[in-house]
């Protein structure tokens, strides 16, 4: 699943220059496809994921309200184009995170599970 993830986004990044080379725009219909093909991914990710879900989309939320601002502020002061912000939103939208922060998170999931109170069976006291 790795290497898928990083071949699409490869061929995304090649589909990218050559749109960008060829006519100066990367077309909002390529950026559409490219986003639905990641859906799907994603989705598949999550079947992976599921035990962690909850970290995963922290992780997922707080990547996309980052690159949002980055490529909003990078946009304002016109050091970047419109098609290039929308580029590298899709672009980390499909990075899998999950998989570099993997141990942390489980790591972390274990830690938590520990400080929660356990719950008493009521069939125990009799």
């Amino acid at each position: 699943m790795f290497l898928v993830n990083f071949a699409s986004i490869f061929l995304f990044l090649v589909g990218c220059v050559y749109f960008d080379l060829k006519d100066r725009i990367i077309p909002n219909r390529f950026l559409r496809i490219y986003l639905i093909s990641t859906f799907f991914l994603i989705v598949f990710e999550v079947f992976f994921y599921f035990e962690i879900l909850y970290w995963y989309v922290i992780i997922k939320l707080l990547v996309f309200a980052f690159i949002f601002l980055l490529s909003l502020s990078l946009f304002s002061c016109k050091l970047i184009g419109g098609a290039d912000a929308k580029v590298l939103i899709l672009l980390f939208h499909s990075l899998p995170f999950t998989y570099f922060l993997d141990g942390i998170i489980r790591d972390l999931d274990e830690r938590l599970a520990e400080l929660r109170p356990e719950e008493e069976d009521e069939d125990d006291e009799y």
